[in-house]
């Protein structure tokens, strides 16, 4: 399936999302919506491929995107995201680059919590990608 295509479906799932009764879009309600959106935008998708579909709407409206694959790898032992310069696997011991690269520090923000990174203690990739406070590495004891 196109880009293109991907994007329309997407638009048109989240808007469906966003009807929710509460106002709150749940992960549940993704496969109703996107066969929806398939069946009013006269796409047919084989089921196969609907599964991958809906797996990849999963990932990136719910979960971490492009990164979500890569934490299911039973292989990949580690993920490093490298700001905007790339994101590395360790994959049965080896370093593999992921072909993966995030167009501005908003996105990674969006996917990945603040967290003390396992090197550093004070690293917060919030607050050295944008300059605001991190609340694990700046909260009080």
């Amino acid at each position: 399936m196109t880009q293109p295509a991907r994007a329309r479906i997407e638009r048109a799932i989240v808007a469906k999302l966003r009807e929710a009764p509460d106002g709150r879009p749940r992960r549940d309600q993704l496969a109703g919506a996107l066969r929806e959106t398939l069946t009013d935008l006269r796409l047919v998708v084989p089921a196969g491929e609907l599964r991958t579909l809906e797996r990849w709407f999963d990932d990136r409206l719910f979960g971490l995107g492009e990164l979500a694959p890569l934490l299911r790898d039973d292989r990949v032992t580690e993920v490093m995201v490298n700001g905007l310069k790339g994101v590395w696997v360790e994959r049965d011991g080896r370093l593999e680059e992921t072909g993966i690269r995030f167009s501005d520090p908003e996105e990674i923000l969006i996917l990945l919590p603040c967290r003390a990174g396992p090197h550093d203690p004070a690293f917060c990739g919030a607050s050295a990608l944008s300059r605001r406070p991190c609340p694990e590495r700046d909260r009080e004891p």
